[in-house]
């Protein structure tokens, strides 16, 4: 029987991959119709920098909360 370590690892990686087959279908689909390539480059480039954003916020308070423990 598998160790749930195991599972959650495994859950994690096809994840990851559904993902990236997501991102790599749409972006194909979006540059591939000429007419779209500049808002897709523009939405892409928005994702990106809300994404970056995002995490930043994120890694910036786990890193004060770390160091007032």
């Amino acid at each position: 029987m598998p160790r749930r370590g195991h599972l959650k690892a495994m859950g994690l990686v096809a994840v990851v991959v559904l993902v990236l087959a997501v991102h790599l279908g749409l972006g194909g689909v979006l540059l591939s119709n000429w007419r779209w390539t500049g808002w897709a480059v523009g939405g892409l480039l928005a994702v990106v920098l809300l994404k970056i954003a995002l995490l930043g916020g994120f890694a910036i308070r786990s890193g004060r909360a770390s160091r007032s423990r």
